[in-house]
């Protein structure tokens, strides 16, 4: 067995020496950098280390590298863990906008009063709470604690959210829209964390971006939409079909929108 400052070892010794420490993860060689695999690693937020060679850190260095990964990681599912009771509020399998009843009936009237006019630049749609984490940029490193402990209390007495997330979005006038600005990464952390397939959204879109902004109910044709949704800032690479309206649904030739009719404050409503 290699000692902690030893500087001459194989590869097959140090992963000797770091399971014998309890290291679930074992390192293989890439291009010019090392990476842990097996276990958890594949969990990690980062998995390589970035050294040419083995032997250019002691084997107690690498066990700290190990550690470090590791336990950020059990951090993380320690913080995961505090929805565990919550399992309880779990929707059902399959359950088409199953993210309503975690908001209450003001926050819907809300959305509902601020969306009605034709020339509101305000809608509501649906995605998952995955794809709302995709489209807003990511949250600081360790996140706010605490408004996952007011999101985790919330939940935990049985209430429901007072405000449904909404994402900001510029319209490029080329098929592309871009989220700017958005509010609900924590509510939507929780839901995914719930199961949630699809939560209530509100988009607003504003002006700036080379295309004419969105007046939601003036919308005539599907062609006039964006096509895509593109992600905020660090998130731009990411990108997910063009959320649609449920108050304005793109027109269809003669084809009622199910989703309007899904949606029960808009069912049945004249479009004027």
């Amino acid at each position: 067995m290699i000692v902690d400052n030893a500087n001459a070892f194989t590869l097959a010794q140090l992963n000797a020496y770091l399971k014998a420490h309890g290291a679930k993860s074992k390192l293989v060689r890439g291009g010019g950098y090392y990476y842990f695999v097996d276990g958890d690693a594949h969990k990690w937020a980062s998995d390589s280390v970035y050294v040419y060679r083995c032997v250019d850190l002691t084997p107690a260095q690498w066990l700290a590298e190990y550690r470090e990964r590791q336990g950020s990681h059990d951090a993380r599912e320690v913080e995961a863990s505090k929805f565990a009771p919550l399992r309880r509020y779990r929707a059902e399998e399959g359950s088409a906008r199953d993210g309503d009843k975690f908001f209450s009936k003001k926050a819907h009237d809300f959305v509902a009063m601020n969306s009605r006019s034709e020339a509101s630049r305000w809608t509501l749609c649906y995605m998952s709470p995955s794809e709302f984490l995709r489209m807003a940029k990511s949250p600081p490193p360790g996140g706010s604690v605490e408004k996952l402990a007011g999101v985790d209390e919330c939940l935990r007495k049985g209430e429901q959210f007072a405000d449904i997330p909404y994402l900001k979005i510029e319209n490029d006038g080329g098929g592309v829209a871009h989220v700017i600005g958005h509010e609900g990464r924590h509510r939507s952390i929780a839901l995914r964390e719930l199961g949630v397939r699809q939560m209530p959204v509100a988009l607003l879109c504003v002006e700036g971006g080379a295309g004419p902004t969105i007046r939601w109910g003036r919308v005539r044709d599907a062609s006039e939409l964006p096509r895509v949704l593109k992600g905020q800032e660090d998130h731009v690479g990411y990108s997910i079909p063009f959320p649609e309206s449920v108050v304005f649904p793109p027109p269809r030739s003669e084809v009622a929108s199910p989703a309007r009719a899904a949606y029960p404050r808009f069912a049945g409503e004249r479009r004027l």
